[in-house]
């Protein structure tokens, strides 16, 4: 027992001898050039192996939990330069790592990175100087920063990548389709019996086009909707995306829409011959004439009322992507109140407005205001009667038009037909506008002194009549961009289904004796189109015009702030139409390239890289369209493309933990900047794996420059080398 006591103690001194050494150990570099202690201090990457990890040591406290998310860790999160066997290291007070059981639960970082290896150190992620103009100096170090926002993680940047990535190989693949198609016609003369391919033609490729480009702007539209958790702003950049994925449903025709004024005044002289045809139908109920002008697979409406209603469409789905939170909150929240006192029979029963809480009944309204303006009536009356308004429910589906419903009774093997909709429709919009503008002008209720909800139900009786003038004036619309917009393009889209059922009445008038029921309100029918005079034939420059004189609107972009990226100003500019979008692409590159520089010149980093990583992807997005099968020219797109995915690029070289990205958007510039930039950029990778990712990548993307870059890469890393910056390194990155 004394003998092993012994060889424990004897254990214990040597272990405790050790550690002294260790802890009195003082680098000979740092011991016979102590003047320049400072420098390694500042700059870790000119540190070697032994100094780097004594740092990491005297700096680093015990750590308890999970590791600190150090610019090192961020960088071994990436595929080609994750090297560590586990993910489930500690820290113990020697400076060895010790392995714990791995928690299912605990999520040390964004990728999806499972497979790791040993953590490299500083000093093999130093920028290696090369030759050229775009040498470093000996002794400098390129700083990088590893921003701490969601929205230029790396996981964000490789969700942008991974999407243009895809969208440009199914491009490349139906322009090889295409291609192909073509020279079979030649060499048959066009008088092939089979088409090549196994049947694909033009009209498929077309189409098989525009699916992919619907599919990377929702791609990216959910990108930014998923950001915006984090970031209120990509919320916008999401509506934007969405905005471009429907309208490309519906045509490249309706997405660069052609808005000078023959086109336009072409596209009025349709819509209006076609509104006179389905007024002409005196037979069919006003339910369906309203559902001839919606589009489906059956009906086909002129391309300018198919893109009125998706743009009505699209702002619906905005709105309930903004209000996503306020549902779930209040889904959460008890917005009905207790049982009513007033019948203790059925405690069941909810209870009257005024034994509401005057802030439940303001959320219970809003909740319905919203479910109205994303046309979800049955949905708003639904929510409306659970909690005890069934009057007011009643009342918001008066504007129904009325018609038939078709039921199959299979027992009985015949058709039913129900009547549906209100015949009195036009009297109860002008009883809905009234009590709007009443209910507005008085700000109290009818059942108590319950002013808060007074907005929000003249809103919605304003919403539901169409009177936008006294919408927008509501304080809870007026403040809201997205909820402003809704209530226009709305109400554009109302108005046309006024101005057919209108005629359609007239028709009715006049050829049939005894009209057709609710066709005696000629009076209001008068007065309802009188009031929106204002939306007839408003076109989509007129709605933006009517956006930027709002006041309040003005007021709360001027509180937001001038740096804010304009996404609105590009929704507005697709929706109003080609001038309009080619004239913010020029301003909003200009804008972005010299603020670049002048930030550059200041030595500043406050660079929205959000907006540029947001305007390179629409403009490779919109050159795109030049190379379709239905091509489209759009003037100097490719030079400001070119412009900025340079800036791009050159931002993904200043972080290391993006370099895995950089061969996709360099392969997009023109081939004498790719020769004269990418070499000097290889040669600053030394890792091998990320340096065989990136040939690889460069060998899939602009194979023809394969040859050209490598000689390019040799030839500086020998002028490198012989200039006594590095040493064989150099040539370890060809």
């Amino acid at each position: 027992m004394t003998d092993a006591n012994d060889v424990i103690d004897e254990s214990e001194r040597a272990f405790a001898a050790i550690t002294a050494r260790l802890q009195d150990f003082v680098s000979p570099t740092l011991q016979n050039a102590p003047a320049s202690l400072s420098q390694y201090q500042d700059d870790p990457y000119r540190m070697d192996t032994m100094e780097w990890y004594q740092d990491e040591l005297r700096e680093e406290p015990l750590m308890t939990g999970s590791p600190k998310r150090t610019p090192l860790l961020q960088r071994a999160d990436t595929p080609v330069m994750s090297n560590s066997s586990s993910k489930n290291q500690r820290k113990t007070t020697e400076g060895s790592f010790t392995h714990e059981p791995a928690d299912e639960n605990a999520v040390f970082m964004e990728e999806e990175d499972v497979v790791m290896e040993p953590v490299q150190t500083p000093m093999q992620r130093t920028f290696k100087p090369t030759g050229g103009a775009s040498r470093t100096p000996p002794g400098s170090s390129t700083k990088t920063t590893y921003p701490k926002s969601s929205a230029l993680n790396q996981n964000t940047f490789r969700r942008y990548h991974d999407a243009l990535l895809g969208y440009l190989e199914a491009k490349r693949s139906l322009s090889q389709r295409l291609s192909l198609e073509q020279e079979e016609q030649q060499l048959t003369g066009g008088n092939a019996l089979v088409p090549a391919l196994g049947g694909a033609s033009s009209s498929s490729v077309a189409l098989a086009e525009q699916h992919e480009e619907e599919n990377f702007c929702k791609a990216l539209s959910q990108i930014g909707y998923s950001l915006s958790v984090h970031d209120s702003v990509c919320m916008e950049d999401g509506h934007f995306w969405c905005l471009l994925a429907m309208l490309r449903k519906i045509g490249l025709s309706a997405l660069m829409w052609h808005d000078d004024s023959t086109s336009l005044t072409q596209n009025d002289s349709t819509q209006a011959f076609f509104l006179q045809q389905l007024a002409a139908k005196v037979e069919s109920t006003p339910k369906e004439i309203l559902e001839a002008l919606k589009p489906s697979s059956q009906r086909q409406p002129p391309l300018a009322l198919k893109r009125k209603f998706q743009l009505m469409s699209w702002i619906q789905c905005c709105l309930d992507q903004e209000e996503s939170n306020f549902k779930s909150s209040l889904s959460r929240s008890v917005i009905s109140a207790a049982p009513s006192r007033t019948h203790p029979d059925d405690p069941s029963i909810p209870s009257l407005v005024s034994e509401t809480g005057a802030s439940n009944v303001k959320l219970l309204m809003r909740a319905c205001l919203n479910e109205i303006m994303e046309g979800k009536i049955v949905d708003a009356c639904e929510l409306a009667k659970a909690h005890g308004f069934t009057v007011k429910s009643c009342l918001w589906v008066g504007g129904e038009a009325d018609g038939y419903k078709t039921i199959v009774d299979d027992r009985a093997q015949k058709v039913d037909k129900i009547a549906v909709g209100n015949p009195h429709r036009w009297l109860w919009k002008r009883r809905m506008s009234e009590a709007g503008r009443r209910l507005l002008q008085d700000k109290q209720q009818a059942f108590g002194s319950v002013s808060a909800t007074t907005e929000e139900e003249a809103a919605i009786y304003s919403v539901l009549a169409n009177d936008v003038t006294t919408a927008l004036a509501n304080p809870c619309l007026r403040n809201s961009w997205t909820k402003s917009l809704c209530v226009l393009l709305t109400g554009v889209w109302c108005r046309v289904e006024d101005e057919v059922l209108y005629r359609h009445n007239c028709n009715r008038r006049r050829s049939c004796r005894p009209a057709f029921p609710g066709c005696q309100y000629e009076k209001e029918e008068n007065e309802c189109l009188s009031e929106t005079s204002q939306l007839a034939g408003m076109r989509e420059a007129q709605i933006a015009s009517t956006l930027q004189s709002n006041v309040f609107l003005q007021k709360k972009q001027h509180d937001e702030g001038s740096h804010r990226f304009p996404y609105r100003t590009a929704m507005m500019a697709f929706i109003i139409g080609r001038s309009a979008i080619l004239d913010f692409c020029a301003e909003e590159v200009t804008k972005l390239v010299s603020d670049i520089k002048q930030s550059s010149i200041n030595g500043q980093d406050d660079q929205d890289w959000k907006a540029l990583r947001f305007v390179t992807h629409l403009l490779c997005f919109l050159e795109s369209f030049q190379t379709s099968s239905t091509s489209i020219i759009i003037a100097d797109i490719t030079n400001q493309k070119n412009l900025v995915l340079f800036e791009y690029v050159k931002y993904l070289e200043s972080r290391p933990d993006l370099w895995h990205f950089l061969t996709l958007y360099v392969s997009l510039l023109p081939d004498s900047t790719i020769l004269e930039y990418l070499p000097s950029v290889l040669c600053k990778v030394l890792d091998t794996s990320e340096r065989k990712l990136m040939m690889e990548q460069i060998r899939n993307l602009m194979l023809r420059l394969e040859l050209p870059l490598l000689r390019r890469v040799v030839r500086l890393a020998l002028s490198t080398e012989g200039l006594g910056y590095v040493g064989n390194e150099s040539l370890d990155a060809v």
